[in-house]
């Protein structure tokens, strides 16, 4: 057995040629919201919550992530999409708005089961108070 962060992020590494595997997550879902440390750089994370989340509703843009007024200078919440090969990225605008990379709104969703990396481009970090959604 082997103990994991619920606010963490975790690779599963598939070997070429292996026959395909299960893998069972058994646990409690948390009562409250959720924190986790954000540091200046990348982090990879993932939700605790058994549903589908706005980042818009995530409380990333209240707890302390860097708005600005280009991607390069804002928080990026990255997800990969694995039928495109690619990274679908929303970055926090100076207006507080999520936007996607061509500077549309961003509908991005965090969902159960998958990694988000934030990229948090300034500052010393902060603690993320992740709202339980329902």
């Amino acid at each position: 057995s082997l103990n994991i962060n619920p606010d963490s992020g975790y690779w599963v590494r598939i070997v070429a040629n292996h026959a395909a595997k299960f893998i069972t997550l058994v646990g409690s879902i948390s009562g409250t919201g959720r924190t986790a440390a954000i540091a200046k750089g990348n982090n990879f994370v993932g939700t605790s919550y058994p549903v589908q989340v706005a980042i818009e509703n995530s409380g990333l843009s209240v707890s302390g992530a860097t708005a600005g007024a280009i991607m390069p200078l804002s928080c990026q919440v990255s997800k990969y999409d694995s039928a495109t090969g690619t990274y679908d990225v929303a970055w926090l605008s100076s207006g507080g708005q999520w936007k996607t990379q061509a500077g549309g709104v961003s509908t991005m969703v965090l969902e159960p089961g998958k990694g988000y990396w934030i990229k948090e481009p300034a500052g010393s970090g902060y603690t993320w108070n992740y709202p339980k959604p329902y």
